[in-house]
């Protein structure tokens, strides 16, 4: 028996019917328990031989034991007869011994020294014969020199050839006997196992049942790698590889697979069984080279046997006797995904359940069984890479390893390619060593196998035609682009990515599903160097991943996700109606529709902000802390994410979307917004006596102007001003995470940190530097609005009191109707004086010998949000049209005397409007003007509760100005907006970290990002604040 027929029983382990679903995880007894890595077989008894293809021990048949290999059987004495459709031994008669092929018993001829221990003897330098020169028995043994069915060896020592040849016509080698088909190896890759050398012998009759005439032809042993890295066109050899071992494996395999369609399982007289099992796993095996191409030669033979072989494995309808099980059928597959529950089989965090232990059965190219071995490393090509290589067998321990292959290490440890069927050992050491096989996921996205022998299931999975769960792989394949040993290699094929999953039972967490093994090939093509050494034409990347994970409940995911659709509504209405309240009778034009947009942005990305970081936070505390296994992280990356993977991608990047259109929108009315500086400061002595300059026509003659480009400065200073220093917090950031090493707490490991290897998920990261960005700009503001504004220094109301010290009162209208008006009279009789004069005011106010700087009477309140009537709003318009012209046109002169020195005057046309605007606004803020009434009040509950606006009239002559203590106006500066930039800092680091995944650069991302937002948003509102104050740029510093 051979390792071929060890991988039939890989196989078909998991190839079944619906019918008997359950039993493709029923399983196997490990044959593997010694410790010296030999099958326990020989070890029970000395009549059992292990069959490779089913990974069981088997009774010899009486008269028979084991071979020397262990993997078949032998006569103890006697030869084998065929008895009805089985062979059994028969003893030989006395006298006689049994011939070199076991078909016949001979006497000892003259030449021989008679029977000796079961033999005849021979004399030195002489060979025992029993055939002739044609291959037929002798009537009794003799010794001679070699003769046609001997070849001498190298030690002068006569060899008989195999039962299929005879000796050639020089006497030093064999050929094939009548009967069979000669094929050559010349410097052949094969010189021990199928072929045994320069030259297989294949049968006529099977050379024909496998249609040979027909497949020996050229385009059968062709290979082509047609999706080469980097772009390259694509390659085809003829394989030496397949031109040795197609039809001689085929032929080989059909005479096995025909013995075993009786009743018994025989095996022709002339092929162990080994030999037979090699031939089928070899022909499996080049199928698997060609990624089970169903259009390719080796597969289709491959699945003409199949279709030849009438008994079962395991009472598995798809496990043929003596063929390697390599595929699922399309009913299974959705089972194994859906259902596929290992029976009795429990996991936990700690104790003997807490580790995983998986083998490989391992085949050579030429089907030669090679035993099992722990899989470990078998797949982790980046041996370079510092990781702790079985880190992924402890239960919950993710592993993640990537490099970019050096072509030559690669060619120097992959040889010759290996096989592998891949089992998850369970009981070791304890009485009860079982081997559940492991399905294999091939990705294939340039090949479509609708309709092929392996046809994937798209009903029941996510997988695409061009995906296949298989049995059989290889890590690296460097033979089957070689067209002989002399020539150079022209391209490999290796496992770019290679992906372990086991997923716990959703019914039950202390149990898991059948792990899959999903595996993606990559084809790059080699060139020969000037020192003769082979280079790649492109970078060779390579992932090894494991991953263990649980699916989430969809329902409840669903139920959060309605839940926040919910509350995006109606935080979205919200703002809405109290926009459409603020601006009764508005025209539903292209600036309220954006306005809308932007409403509605505003509330999804904050919505969805804090749906992702309560979904993150909530999986990141389940996984973090239990002691008992209940949770594993959704998978969120490798060739199928999970459903919560794929919709948190969507919503950050539409969250983000979301928040940049909000704060494009934001920074637009911001600087857009229109202002007016109201000079309250009156003439003095002869200069208000005098009522003009010498012309007559400047009533204002003696007031200054610095006064107002004093306060401008201030406000354009004001843009920027932030309670939440950004720079602050990423290098808070960058020093918790890196600097402590709280990154480590979300690497993929329920066990609290990970070590290197370990990698990290994309929902703990966001979920960890959500946290700590929140929390650190919430540790800013708490200390800016508890301690430094309060003690130091706060900027906004500092302005505020610098309004009342130079006598100017700001006018802001952040809608139609609707704004904010920043009291700044002075209490004093001028503002506009000297420093001793100014410091002696200060004075007074602080002895109380003034009245208080509010609006009204005994008020110190100086905000107000205010609604204006439109006539109110028309004559402001009235008095200042045209004043974007001229800046427009101010610029444009700018521009192209941007290297003159000095400043550029306006209009004084315009200029006498705004000192109009200036008086109209002061008469009607004094409440002097009849037909333009003015009503100053408290907010009332619901106004203070939910910053109601009052119920207005859009053709009432009244304004309302409500107290504004708390100072809304905070809203049309950056620090006011604190949130709403906290939380694009988190989706912008969050979105770039996702992509990355590195710290550094979703810090640098952020900060540019930041530095940018800052950068447009000061220069647009410089622009602004010149456009409406009608002040030369150049005086705002």
């Amino acid at each position: 028996q051979t390792a071929h027929e060890e991988n039939a029983m890989a196989a078909a382990l998991l190839w079944t019917a619906p019918a008997t679903a359950s039993a493709l995880f029923e399983p196997i007894d490990n044959p593997y328990t010694s410790a010296a890595g030999v099958h326990s077989c020989e070890e029970v008894s000395a009549s059992q031989y292990l069959d490779n293809s089913a990974l069981q021990c088997i009774e010899c048949p009486a008269g028979q034991t084991a071979s020397a290999s262990g993997l078949s059987c032998r006569c103890v004495s006697g030869i084998l007869v065929q008895d009805g459709d089985a062979y059994a031994c028969s003893p030989c008669a006395q006298g006689t011994a049994r011939t070199a092929d076991g078909t016949a018993c001979l006497p000892c001829g003259t030449t021989t020294a008679g029977l000796q221990d079961g033999e005849c003897g021979c004399p030195a330098g002489h060979g025992l014969l029993d055939t002739d020169g044609s291959g037929q028995l002798l009537s009794e043994k003799q010794c001679a020199a070699c003769g046609d069915s001997a070849r001498l060896s190298s030690a002068g020592v006569c060899i008989a050839c195999p039962a299929d040849q005879v000796a050639n016509g020089a006497g030093d080698g064999c050929e094939c006997a009548e009967g069979y088909r000669s094929f050559a190896h010349a410097e052949g890759l094969w010189q021990s196992g199928l072929g045994g050398g320069d030259a297989s012998c294949i049968m006529e009759e099977a050379y024909n049942g496998i249609n040979g005439a027909a497949r020996d032809t050229t385009s059968s042993y062709q290979v082509r790698f047609g999706n080469l890295l980097g772009g390259e066109a694509a390659l085809s050899v003829t394989s030496k590889a397949f031109r040795q071992l197609l039809l001689t494996a085929g032929a080989e395999c059909l005479r096995a697979v025909d013995s075993s369609t009786g009743t018994s399982d025989s095996e022709p007289h002339d092929q162990p069984r080994e030999d037979g099992n090699a031939a089928c796993n070899a022909l499996a095996n080049l199928c698997v080279t060609q990624l089970y191409d169903p259009d390719s030669e080796a597969c289709d033979l491959f699945s003409s046997l199949r279709d030849r072989s009438v008994n079962n494995d395991y009472d598995y309808d798809e496990w043929k006797k003596r063929l390697p099980w390599l595929g699922y059928d399309a009913r299974d597959q959705g089972f194994i995904r859906s259902e596929g529950e290992l029976p009795s089989f429990e996991v936990d965090l700690s104790g003997d359940s807490s580790t995983l232990s998986y083998v490989v059965a391992r085949h050579s190219l030429n089907g030669t069984f090679l035993g099992l071995e722990p899989f470990v490393e078998q797949l982790q090509l980046c041996s370079s890479v510092d990781a702790d290589r079985k880190g992924f067998l402890t239960v919950g321990d993710s592993m993640k390893i990537s490099c970019d292959l050096d072509v030559q290490r690669l060619l120097s440890t992959a040889e010759e390619p290996v096989f592998y069927d891949l089992f998850l050992q369970v009981g070791a050491g304890s009485g009860r060593d079982e081997l559940y096989p492991v399905p294999v996921l091939l990705i294939r996205p340039d090949h479509d196998y609708a309709g092929g022998m392996w046809e994937a299931s798209t009903s029941l999975l996510s997988f695409e035609l061009d995906d296949i769960l298989v049995r059989r792989f290889f890590a690296v394949d460097t033979f089957s682009m070689r067209e002989g040993a002399g020539s150079d290699l022209q391209a490999i094929r290796y496992v770019r990515d290679a992906t372990l999953t086991v997923t716990l039972t959703p019914s039950d967490p202390s149990r898991i599903q059948a792990p899959l093994l999903t595996l993606e090939y990559a084809e790059v093509a080699l060139s020969l160097q000037d020192d003769g050494s082979l280079a790649a034409t492109a970078e060779l990347p390579a992932t090894f991943r494991a991953q263990y994970t649980s699916d989430l409940s969809r329902g409840d995911v669903t139920y959060v996700f309605t839940f926040a659709l919910i509350f995006w509504a109606i935080a979205s209405l919200g703002p809405l109606y109290m926009q459409m309240r603020r601006n009764k009778g508005q025209v539903v034009d292209l600036t309220y529709l954006v306005g809308v947009l932007a409403t509605v942005s505003h509330a999804f990305s904050n919505v969805f902000f804090l749906f992702l970081f309560g979904c993150c936070g909530w999986v990141l505390l389940l996984y973090k802390g239990q002691n008992e296994i209940y949770f594993l992280m959704p998978i969120s990356e490798g060739p199928y994410l999970s459903h919560f993977a794929d919709r948190f991608r969507d919503i950050l990047v539409a969250a983000l979307f979301a928040k940049c259109l909000h704060i494009v929108d934001l920074v637009w009315r911001q600087t857009r917004l229109d202002l007016f500086f109201i000079d309250w400061e009156q003439p003095r002595g002869r200069d208000a006596e005098r009522g003009g300059d010498e012309n007559g026509d400047d009533p204002s003659h003696g007031v200054s102007t610095w006064r107002t480009i004093f306060v401008a400065n201030e406000w354009v200073q004001l843009q920027g001003a932030r309670a939440v220093s950004l720079e602050l917090s990423l290098v808070a950031l960058l020093f918790l995470l890196r600097g402590l090493d709280v990154e480590d707490f979300t690497r993929l490991t329920p066990h609290g940190r990970g070590e290197p290897g370990v990698p990290y998920d994309v929902f703990l990261r966001f979920a960890v530097s959500t946290f700590l960005l929140l929390t650190i700009a919430l540790a800013q503001w708490l200390v800016r609005c508890a301690i430094w504004n309060r003690f130091v220094q706060d900027r906004v109301w500092q302005f505020v009191d610098l309004l009342s010290v130079t006598n100017i009162s700001v006018l802001l209208l952040q809608e139609q109707t609707y704004g904010y008006y920043l009291h700044g009279r002075s209490v004093h009789e001028h503002a506009d004086t000297d420093m001793l004069q100014v410091n002696r005011q200060l004075k007074r106010e602080e002895e109380g010998l003034c009245a208080q700087r509010g609006l009204l009477k005994d008020s110190d309140v100086q905000s107000f949000e205010i609604f204006v009537s439109r006539e109110v709003r028309d004559m402001y318009d009235r008095a200042l049209r045209g004043a974007g012209r001229i800046a427009a046109a101010r610029a444009s002169r700018a521009q192209r005397d941007r290297r003159r020195r000095g400043f550029q005057s306006s209009p004084e046309d315009l200029l006498v409007r705004q000192r109009e605007t200036n008086d109209f606004l002061t008469s009607f803020i004094n409440g002097s003007l009849e037909r333009m009434t003015l009503k100053v009040r408290r907010k009332q509950y619901w106004e203070r509760l939910i910053n109601l606006p009052p119920e207005t009239n859009p053709l009432s002559k009244e304004s309302i100005f409500l107290e504004d203590p708390g100072g809304s106006f905070r809203a049309l500066l950056f620090a006011g907006r604190e949130f709403d930039l906290v939380v694009l800092h988190a989706l912008t680091y969050g979105l770039v970290d996702l992509v990355y995944t590195n710290t550094f650069t979703a810090v640098f991302v952020t900060y540019i990002v930041d530095q940018a937002l800052r950068i447009t948003r000061h220069q647009l509102a410089l622009r602004n604040i010149a456009r409406k104050t009608l002040l030369d740029p150049r005086f705002l510093l």
